[in-house]
């Protein structure tokens, strides 16, 4: 926190010192150079030295005393005020600097003040040849635009500092892919298929370079809604392929971006605990999620041998296995003890949030997890099979994860209670009176997470004009086509392995649940139905390490191109992103004010000095273009208004300018609360 503190003053301390250095280069008088607002903690000025509070009214003190002791033979009721040449002589005389450098109180910002300059009173002048006004209008634009400059420098120059320090990052490779994305539905040029796999490399996104993983989810939040993409991919093989795709937004992001549908790559190995709490938090984790111990890695998937690093290798398993057991060879280190272990796979949620459907079947509910703030906590845990949701005289038997979902949804929004009947170890148990309180963000939930059942095969709904159309809901299936099934992933496995407008026959016990009651039921496939059975995948929930590369040169040219294209590209993604708000593509709800951004901060200086570096590097190339938006009250604003003058032939009127003022402080206000309200909101919503 003390470092982004200093880190955050500095970037401040480099705008200001821009317009500082400008204006002394001009031959304008400055008055005050103050990191932050309001009144003065602390003060220093050439000739007084430093002083709590300000240093004005020393420094007129002096000043009159001396001016004073130069004249004779005045009577002090005849003695003139003291002309604006007077005072400059004797400030010059007594060796007194004419700026006052600030520490103020409110830590938001900083100021350089000018002589005849004050952006609340357009009508201040001054008969000093140093006054701001008193200058060309050229002179007086560089002295404006002077502190954007400085913070561009600055963002280039910790950039080219961070990449001869070295930075880690997550290459730009594919670590895995969501069924019914954009990254499973890419073409080539020409329009034939042409899907993402897990371990592609993803060279250029519409020509720009990706040089990290954050750089592809980026690129893609901010492009255009509805509009493909050009990427270079890299395939496993070496060959290199140009594919296009239509990014689309994600209900399962809070922030609705758009996106393709990929991970992160990760390593073949156990995740780096580097202290007791990140330990802690790993053993607590399901059993399934933690079968490689602290210092283990995967070195055989089903018996062949695989290097660390092909995540590709072992998605090829996954997706192979059909649902079943992936065998994994694990050792402690190079060199280490081996053993074997079982990997479970399941059915992959598609991309989107959407429900997840087996030829048109949806299976019920299942708890997953929930939070500290849940009302639910205690009374019903993860595992919990929804067997039925009741809200007032309404029931529903066996729901859906979507429409459990929706039910509490709307009994949060009515604020109605809502009573569960969930099977728990093979035993039905009646939780009633559960209030959802928990914010979320949209409206109030229980605080769970629930997902599809995929151990049993019940069918919570069926989607009209579906294959499975003419199958019940509450069904429970037995067997498809002659093979029994016990799971949705079974039940998947055997359909993909069905031919297209043939007879399939499906066993199934009916709603009532009596064993007795046995029903066969005769569908069939479409070529459509099997094309979208055929782009269901599976996954699994092992955690693994982040897979991460260093980039790093040494040299300085390369540091500097480096360094010169980031600040480009963060200063051009600002621009492209308020443009994204106006055509909705992008919420304005994802802005963060002064405390999302110090979080934000806490969290990157906390990975490091290279992070640090960057996020400030980056907080500068930001700063740069907030402050030369065309809003009067700040640098661009001020900026177009001598802009004006030039075209004009004359200042805008004072009127004009004061209402400008007013307005843009209003605006700037209106911001500030709005993102300020958006990190709180944040802060306590649960997602």
């Amino acid at each position: 926190v003390i470092l982004l503190i200093v880190g955050f003053g500095f970037v401040i301390f480099v705008h200001e010192l821009g317009h500082f250095l400008a204006a002394k280069a001009v031959g304008i008088k400055v008055e005050q150079f103050a990191l932050g607002f309001g009144q003065a903690l602390i003060c220093w000025r050439k000739g007084i030295g430093f002083a709590v509070g300000n240093t004005a009214q020393q420094f007129d003190k002096r000043v009159r005393q001396h001016i004073e002791s130069h004249r004779t033979g005045e009577s002090p009721k005849d003695k003139p005020s003291q002309t604006t040449e007077q005072i400059n002589q004797a400030a010059k005389e007594l060796g007194l600097g004419d700026t006052e450098y600030r520490l103020n109180w409110i830590p938001l910002g900083g100021y350089v003040k000018m002589l005849g300059q004050d952006d609340m009173n357009p009508n201040a002048k001054s008969a000093d040849p140093r006054s701001f006004n008193g200058k060309s209008i050229a002179a007086r634009m560089l002295v404006v635009s002077a502190g954007v400059i400085m913070n561009i420098i600055f963002g280039t120059i910790g950039f080219m500092l961070v990449f001869m320090m070295g930075m880690k990052v997550p290459p730009a490779i594919v670590g895995g892919v969501a069924p019914q994305s954009p990254a499973q539905e890419a073409v080539t040029v020409d329009g034939k298929p042409a899907p993402l796999h897990v371990g592609d490399r993803l060279l250029k996104i519409d020509g720009a370079v990706q040089h990290d993983f954050t750089k592809i989810g980026l690129n893609t939040a901010l492009a255009r809604a509805g509009q493909p993409l050009t990427l270079l991919v890299k395939r496993t093989n070496g060959t290199e392929q140009e594919v296009l795709l239509t990014p689309r937004p994600s209900s399962t992001s809070a922030a609705g971006f758009l996106m393709l549908g990929i991970e992160m790559p990760r390593e073949l190995r156990a995740p780096t605990l580097t202290t007791p709490q990140s330990l802690q938090e790993y053993e607590a984790l399901p059993a399934e999620q933690r079968l490689l111990q602290p210092g283990e890695a995967i070195v055989a998937v089903n018996g062949q041998p695989v290097k660390i690093d092909e995540i590709n290798k072992l998605d090829d398993a996954v997706q192979a296995s059909g649902g079943q057991s992936v065998e994994l060879t694990v050792q402690m280190s190079p060199g280490g003890a081996k053993r074997q272990v079982s990997l479970k796979t399941e059915p992959a949620m598609p991309f989107g949030g959407g429900p997840y459907t087996v030829a048109g079947m949806h299976p019920r509910a299942v708890i997953d997890s929930l939070t500290d703030a849940s009302p639910a906590k205690g009374r019903i845990e993860p595992g919990d099979v929804i067997l039925a949701i009741h809200t007032g005289d309404d029931v529903r038997m066996n729901p859906s994860f979507e429409e459990f979902r929706t039910r509490v949804a709307a009994a949060g929004a009515d604020n109605k209670t809502i009573d569960l009947t969930v099977l728990r170890d093979g035993k039905e148990l009646d939780v009633k009176g559960l209030m959802p309180t928990v914010r979320l963000e949209s409206g109030k939930g229980l605080g769970v997470r629930a997902r599809a059942e995929l151990d049993a095969v019940v069918v919570a709904a069926v989607d009209p004009n579906s294959p499975a159309a003419s199958i019940p809901p509450g069904s429970t299936i037995r067997k498809i086509a002659g093979q029994t099934v016990g799971t949705w992933a079974g039940a998947l496995r055997v359909l993909q392995q069905q031919k297209p407008d043939t007879d399939i026959a499906v066993e199934a016990i009916g709603p009532s649940g009596d064993p007795t009651d046995v029903r066969e039921y005769m569908t069939r496939l479409g070529h459509y139905d099997a094309e979208k059975l055929a782009r269901h995948r599976y996954t699994h929930s092992l955690v693994l390490e982040g897979m991460t590369t260093q980039r790093k040169t040494s040299d300085p040219v390369t540091a500097a191109m480096w360094g010169v294209s980031e600040t480009r590209d963060f200063i051009l993604q600002f621009y492209i992103t308020l443009r994204r708000m106006t055509e909705g593509s992008v919420s304005p709800k994802n802005m963060m004010g002064p405390l999302g951004i110090f979080h934000a901060g806490t969290v990157f200086a906390d990975r490091g000095p290279d992070y640090l570096i960057w996020f400030l590097a980056m907080i500068s190339a930001n700063l740069a273009v907030v402050n030369f938006l065309p809003i009067p009250i700040v640098d661009g604003g001020l900026f177009a208004f001598l802009l004006i003058e030039k075209i004009k032939g004359s200042p805008v009127s004072d009127r004009m300018q004061m209402v400008a003022q007013y307005l843009g402080i209003g605006l700037l206000a209106f911001v500030f609360l709005f993102v300020t309200y958006q990190d709180i909101i944040r802060y306590f919503t649960v997602h």
